[in-house]
């Protein structure tokens, strides 16, 4: 089972700071195989995709519409995990991501966001991924999960 540990963090953006690394590149999934299975009560699409390397049916919930899908060690195991665009907006993606346990992809929850992984930045020095969403007033508030 994966976990993710989280620090929660709110304030302006001159006052919070964020660990030293670098971004992993995000590989693009070509032409990934998925399709809507349902809705949800609140309209959002149910989908389907099949993992590119194993066949397994992955679900995730998005609103309806093109989702790109990426090959990226999210982790830090040295095993190529998955990540799916769900919304991408004018500053902010949020990604729903699917790590690789064993032969099986595990969908990564944090219920303490209350919403998928935005804006994720990968610190592989330090073994840290942060989330980081603007949240309004023309950039100057974010929210911040490592």
């Amino acid at each position: 089972m994966f976990r993710i540990e989280l620090l929660l963090q709110q304030g302006t953006q001159q006052d919070t700071q964020q660990p030293s690394g670098t971004d992993y590149s995000r590989i693009p999934v070509p032409n990934p195989s998925m399709q809507v299975m349902g809705h949800t009560s609140a309209g959002d699409a149910i989908y389907c995709f099949i993992a590119p390397d194993n066949a397994q049916s992955l679900y995730f919930v998005a609103p309806e519409g093109e989702h790109a899908v990426y090959r990226e060690d999210v982790n830090f195991d040295g095993q190529p995990d998955l990540a799916v665009n769900t919304i991408s907006g004018t500053s902010n993606h949020f990604f729903v991501l699917f790590v690789r346990s064993g032969s099986m992809y595990v969908p990564v929850q944090v219920p303490q966001l209350g919403y998928d992984l935005c804006n994720y930045q990968l610190y592989p020095q330090q073994k840290l991924l942060l989330s980081s969403a603007n949240n309004g007033a023309a950039g100057a508030y974010h929210d911040k999960a490592i």
